[in-house]
């Protein structure tokens, strides 16, 4: 299956989606796959922290998604594809949020938005190896020159 959506995804006649193949295609190999120009220019110019609250087996739960992957990291453990996972999914998710007022924007639930909340509720599954429900997300951006914060909320 990873095969067929990624030659799906990556034949270069399929620009414009056409059918339901398209659909599922690109937003199984966009935020992995994507290759622009951010691909040969430096880094995102902004930190990202992700605060997920949820509850697993019937007690809430808090975590920071992305930190907590950080920290693991070591060159044996397999981690880096979820790091540029949730990296990714976050400058995708941060550039198409909508601003409400001042610092505070709220999440556009576009398909972005859809991988973004996949991509954590998938690593929170792994982590606790239960199913977990009713899913809050909120994703604080740093600007790295000027240090001012932003708020992406869910509605």
């Amino acid at each position: 299956m990873h095969f067929l959506l990624v030659i799906w995804g990556a034949y270069p006649f399929n620009r414009e989606p056409k059918v339901k193949m398209d659909f599922y295609a690109m937003n199984y190999c966009n935020p992995y796959f994507a290759q622009d120009w951010r691909m040969f220019a430096p880094g995102s110019s902004y930190n990202y922290t992700i605060y997920a609250r949820y509850v697993v087996n019937g007690k809430e739960e808090f975590a920071f998604p992305i930190q907590e992957v950080l920290n693991e990291r070591n060159i044996f453990n397999g981690r880096e594809f979820l790091t540029i996972s949730l990296t990714d999914a976050c400058i995708f998710v941060h550039n198409s949020s909508i601003k409400i007022k001042g610092d505070l924007y709220k999440f556009n639930r576009d398909r972005y938005y859809q991988i973004f909340e996949h991509i954590v509720q998938q690593y929170l599954q792994n982590k606790h190896e239960a199913k977990i429900d009713d899913l809050k997300l909120m994703l604080l951006t740093t600007n790295i020159q000027t240090n001012e914060r932003g708020y992406v909320v869910n509605e």
